[in-house]
């Protein structure tokens, strides 16, 4: 899937903002969950272990998958590309005075 094709509304952004303060939740909690997990593939199923024939058994709850935090580094990436340079400069001229400070 080609990132640039992906346009969340903003149900779908709130509903992966929740994860930053509860990283596991029920399908029933999420309420874009069908466009995030088969759409997206932005959630994974947590497992608990396999099974004796080895299939894997979940406890029914979902996570952020590494294909999301691939996304987010990929909309950081554009973001920072389409800043001027001068304004890059200034950015991490201000952050490294504001480390020595600290």
């Amino acid at each position: 899937m080609d990132f640039n094709d992906i346009h969340l509304i903003f149900g779908e952004k709130l509903s992966l903002f929740t994860f930053n303060f509860k990283r596991k939740q029920t399908a029933d909690k999420i309420k874009y969950f069908k466009s995030l997990h088969d759409e997206y593939q932005f959630l994974r199923a947590n497992h608990i272990g396999e099974s004796e024939y080895g299939t894997d058994i979940t406890d029914e709850t979902y996570s952020i998958s590494m294909h999301y935090r691939r996304y987010r580094v990929y909309l950081r990436k554009k973001r920072f590309e389409h800043l001027p340079n001068w304004l890059a400069i200034l950015i991490s001229l201000v952050s490294l005075a504001i480390s020595v400070i600290m």
